[in-house]
């Protein structure tokens, strides 16, 4: 993934207006709520003329060379950010501080930046009156040029700057001449204190057997021509082609929030660089597209990958993108502080692949609209969007993803095959069984949703192969559903591969249509929140006939094949039990609203359950 991101940055560096990441200097007001003012001191032929104000340009932070230093320190160069803070303890105002810094700035830098009248430019700095509404950085002009197009100044706070890739107090210093640099594979001089983008090669815990900090660079050798590139990387992952992956778009608050702070990016790869001019085109479209604005109706979770589903969209349309020679890279991550705690990286994932993805999410979403659409209270039809958000459900518990969830995830985007359904069934009814002890009964709606969008989930699974156990055929591709039966047998190679399972849903299916004569739904207490078993089967399913009975519910059809079913005994599990039955629990309403809609309204049927 890092010479991935290398390749794409290195292709983007001369870039106008993304320039300003491949410079190690900082934006002084990033992440700030007050605007920013550059102050800047003029000055012609060695003599300081006056100050001037400017509105800050983040194009323009190359020209600055800010970098935030410690506060005790001084910066390589004289651009330092205006402190405005009242007297300290000891009597000295942020204004006097910064005057201080600016004045050390000046001494260091008295042979490439003289100035005959020093004075005047401090005392008019100290005599500035900053209005505490902006915030604001100081520095100069020499002969209308900034310090940052000024070599010999440029050369000092860039050779600075990355001083700390080789050398550090606490660790000494690690670097070493004519070595191959890991990166660009070229010989140089490399360093070894470089952890761009995460990847620490200093820490204690690479010392083993006598390990020497100071051969840090034999772990991650990385040239110094390499390393702005890497940065520029870095920059452009965190600002331009990265976005958090577990959004959901609230309602009330109309925007978009967080479920949490993991992030994900798509890198485009060469397998073989075409022409240079070609591969920058091509990358410079790609950036573009990956902008995440390209369709605005992509938000919230309706995106398969929560957003940007217009990227994926952008790929497999732009016949440049989808380029025989050009591979994606997926990467999964986190920023904690100055490190990247990775969950997962897919390489090499194809153009082809994508686009099958995108095709089995579209027909999944179809093939059960009739059973996940419903009006809201806008009059607007809302169905299933199947998106890697909504997929996580299965792997949460509380705050902690399972790593099985990012291990699905590579199989969906490379094809590989999982190792069987039966685990994610597992999860799918530890997930339902919590639902349903929480809103069956206060949010029953909720709680039905959750179980109908699992088959779109997993039908879209099933479209892209990656159970080593089941493989499509023309049962499920096609079916047409009116009823319990017909539902069976559409599925019968997917999730009733036993001839139990069967009876297990219709058992669900007769529980349903109990509950919906019984008041307060009391058979639900039989039910062991859903912990279904063969034990628990024998015991309720004649309770069940007998309350169906007190009704005048008699349903022939259904009762029988559950009964021809349960004699079959096959070994199942009770997670394959509850699985079925709570399907036919949930999609009995379903079959008789379909029922009911298929038949001239005039005719008044009784007992629709048992069609």
């Amino acid at each position: 993934m890092i010479k991935t991101l290398y390749q794409f940055a290195d292709l983007l560096k001369d870039q106008e207006d993304l320039k300003v990441y491949f410079s190690p200097a900082e934006n002084p007001f990033e992440g700030g709520k007050k605007k920013g003012k550059i102050l800047v001191g003029e000055i012609e032929n060695s003599v300081f003329k006056s100050f001037s104000l400017e509105d800050f340009k983040e194009t323009l932070i190359p020209h600055y060379l800010y970098r935030k230093i410690a506060p005790n320190g001084t910066s390589a160069v004289p651009t330092l950010y205006v402190n405005q803070t009242a007297k300290d303890k000891q009597g000295k105002t942020g204004i006097e501080k910064t005057k201080d810094k600016l004045i050390s700035c000046l001494k260091n830098n008295s042979e490439a930046l003289k100035v005959e009248n020093p004075d005047l430019l401090i005392s008019m700095f100290e005599n500035f009156p900053f209005d505490s509404n902006y915030s604001y950085i100081v520095t100069v002009k020499v002969n209308k040029k900034w310090i940052g197009e000024i070599d010999p100044l440029k050369e000092r706070f860039y050779s600075i700057a990355y001083n700390k890739y080789f050398q550090q107090s606490s660790k000494g210093t690690s670097l070493k001449k004519k070595q191959v640099c890991s990166i660009t594979g070229k010989e140089s001089t490399v360093y070894g204190f470089v952890n761009t983008l995460g990847f620490a090669i200093d820490a204690k815990s690479f010392m083993r057997n006598g390990f020497s900090i100071s051969d840090s660079y034999t772990m991650f050798p990385v040239s110094k021509e390499a390393i702005p590139i890497l940065e520029g990387a870095k920059a452009i992952l965190l600002h331009k082609i990265s976005d958090f992956l577990f959004q959901f778009y609230d309602e009330k608050s109309k925007s978009l929030k967080r479920f949490s702070n993991i992030k994900y990016a798509l890198v485009p790869h060469f397998v073989l660089l075409p022409s240079e001019s070609v591969a920058k085109e091509i990358s410079q479209k790609y950036l573009i597209k990956a902008a995440f604005k390209i369709d605005a109706g992509d938000i919230g979770s309706n995106g398969f990958m929560n957003g940007p589903e217009s990227i994926l969209q952008a790929i497999i349309d732009a016949r440049d993108l989808q380029n025989a020679n050009i591979y994606y890279d997926i990467i999964f991550f986190e920023q904690k502080q100055a490190q990247f705690m990775v969950h997962s990286e897919i390489s090499d994932v194809l153009p082809s692949r994508i686009s099958k993805i995108l095709q089995a999410k579209k027909k999944a979403e179809e093939r059960y609209k009739s059973f996940t659409s419903y009006l809201n209270k806008d009059g607007n039809i809302v169905s299933q969007k199947i998106t890697l958000f909504k997929l996580r459900e299965y792997f949460s518990t509380g705050k902690t993803l399972q790593p099985a969830y990012f291990k699905l995830v590579t199989n969906i985007f490379t094809g590989q095959g999982y190792d069987d359904d039966s685990k994610l069934v597992s999860l799918i009814v530890e997930i339902w069984k919590s639902s349903f002890k929480k809103n069956f009964h206060s949010q029953e709606k909720s709680f039905n949703y959750l179980v109908k969008h699992t088959l779109g989930d997993l039908y879209f699974l099933y479209l892209l192969g990656i159970f080593k156990k089941h493989t499509m055929n023309n049962e499920i591709q096609n079916p047409k559903v009116e009823n319990a039966f017909s539902f069976i047998e559409a599925h019968s190679s997917n999730y009733f591969t036993k001839q139990y399972l069967k009876g297990a849903f219709l058992f669900g299916c007769l529980v349903n249509t109990l509950l919906k004569e019984q008041p307060g739904k009391a058979f639900m207490k039989e039910l062991n929140g859903l912990n279904i078993d063969k034990d628990l089967i024998a015991k309720k399913f004649p309770k069940l006939i007998n309350k169906l009975r007190q009704y005048d519910k008699n349903i022939p059809d259904m009762e029988i094949a559950a009964c021809r079913h349960f004699a079959a005994n096959d070994p199942v599990t009770k997670d394959e039990i509850s699985f079925a039955f709570t399907l036919g629990l949930v999609l009995q309403k379903d079959f008789r609203d379909i029922y009911f809609a298929s038949q001239p309204k005039k005719n008044n049927i009784q007992n629709p359950d048992q069609l």
